[in-house]
């Protein structure tokens, strides 16, 4: 007889031995969303493979059950055989064929760009690596991640007829809003769209959708957050088309909110 393929239940935390103490900080920092969920969240790395058994039958196995899973990349990480030789190719694999979500976070500078890690969008930005954070920013970037490891097993954990049918509910009370509330509502249903937290939480704080029509989106910015929103360019596009269809995004500084529709280039990006 075959036997049934394991059920993907939990989150695979994939890292180099030489990075293990930031396994440990960020279980640290997880532990109420581990204590609180029960089986609905579970981290597996290899620190757990007890002793004597065969370690790359523990590792099989956890990757078998993966439904997250979460890369720590360093230049320790990139440089080890085992974790590009055998766990990432399966893990991406897993993500193409089955659905398997990828999350990565850059621990140190690396050349993380030239693997195929890097089409898969980072937590948090790659430019600004954990290890040159000051203290304090490292414990809010493990909470980003923390977050953001719980959302994604959650949204993994919904049937996709579910929340078809609450975006479908959403588009419809949208359609029932004057416009003003109208476009405080899209941004609203565009933000839910956005899978990230850090990403969402930036464009909640620092971004306002003022216009929205056929053809375009125009989103005002923050100043000083233009170039960060700018990076992420391509998820709120997706998040957009999600919401309403697709259309070109224009950024602008919020300074310029105040300006007459016909006033606004829509050449600006």
């Amino acid at each position: 007889m075959l036997q049934a393929a394991p059920e993907r239940r939990h989150v695979f935390i994939s890292y180099s031995h030489a990075d293990h103490d930031w396994v440990v900080r960020l279980k640290r920092m997880m532990a109420p969303l581990l204590r609180g969920s029960g089986q609905e969240l579970r981290l597996w790395d290899d620190s757990q493979i007890d002793a004597g058994r065969k370690w790359r039958e523990a590792i099989e196995n956890a990757l078998a059950q993966a439904k997250v899973a979460l890369l720590l990349v360093s230049d320790h990480f990139l440089d080890s055989e085992f974790v590009m030789g055998e766990e990432v190719p399966r893990l991406l694999a897993a993500a193409e064929a089955e659905g398997v979500r990828v999350l990565w976070v850059s621990l140190s500078a690396c050349l993380v760009e030239k693997t195929a890690i890097f089409q898969y969008q980072a937590v948090l930005p790659p430019s600004r690596p954990l290890d040159q954070m000051a203290e304090a920013e490292v414990k809010e970037a493990l909470k980003v991640i923390s977050l953001e490891i719980h959302e994604a097993i959650t949204d993994q954990n919904m049937t996709s007829g579910s929340v078809e049918h609450s975006r479908n509910l959403e588009k419809e009370v949208l359609t029932q809003l004057p416009n003003a509330q109208n476009l405080d509502a899209v941004w609203m249903l565009v933000l839910t769209n956005l899978e990230l937290p850090y990403t969402r939480m930036l464009l909640s704080q620092n971004a306002k959708l003022l216009r929205l029509d056929s053809y375009q989106a125009v989103v005002g910015v923050r100043g000083n957050w233009m170039a960060m929103v700018q990076s992420r360019l391509p998820l709120l596009e997706s998040a957009i088309a999600k919401a309403e269809g697709s259309r070109r995004v224009t950024l602008i500084p919020l300074a310029e909110a105040s300006a007459p529709p016909g006033d606004l280039d829509p050449d600006v990006a």
